[in-house]
């Protein structure tokens, strides 16, 4: 469509990212490195797309050693457009931390633990305002389990006070469901 290389390299890497993070959407594989890497998310919690840029930027760089370095250059750069709109597309290794404020913890702990394969921590509270005692329960899921999660709490609880937070790290034990 263009004889500009720079923006084939980026509307390329967008459209490739594109496509790539819905074939991963759909558990799909295209062949190549991205079957590495979703054997090694399944053990590791890596981020499919930044596994993807190291490895095609490796063998990019050794043949910018041997043939062009401009046409090397002009693919990584594609490559770091394609594996970063991947990780954006691509929400499976995604955590989130849900902080559920209520006043029905009994319940509302019973329900998430007979629907969820995840640990969660009870903490006491108390409304600043109200000085009313609060529960609060705090617990990691995975984004896929985060609608049916939502559910589940407004069925016990409608007045729950619930945040949502994206997490960049897990550590210690969490089972992937």
């Amino acid at each position: 469509m263009t004889s500009d290389f720079l923006l084939s390299s980026i509307f390329g890497g967008v459209v490739a990212g594109v496509g790539i993070g819905l074939v991963f959407n759909c558990k799909g594989s295209t062949g190549g490195f991205d079957i590495i890497g979703m054997l090694l998310s399944r053990k590791k919690d890596i981020q499919i797309g930044r596994f993807l840029i190291v490895l095609n930027s490796v063998v990019v760089i050794v043949s910018g050693l041997f043939f062009d370095w401009d046409t090397a250059l002009y693919s990584l750069l594609s490559i770091f457009i394609t594996g970063k709109v991947i990780d954006t597309i691509h929400k499976k290794h995604r955590k989130i931390t849900l902080m559920i404020v209520t006043s029905q913890a009994g319940k509302m702990k019973e329900k998430l633990l007979s629907s969820l394969i995840r640990g969660i921590t009870l903490l006491d509270g108390e409304g600043a305002y109200t000085n009313e005692k609060k529960h609060v329960l705090m617990t990691v899921i995975s984004r896929e389990e985060l609608t049916r999660i939502k559910t589940l709490i407004s069925e016990v609880d409608p007045q729950a006070f619930v945040n949502i937070t994206e997490s960049t790290e897990v550590l210690g034990l969490f089972r992937k469901g």
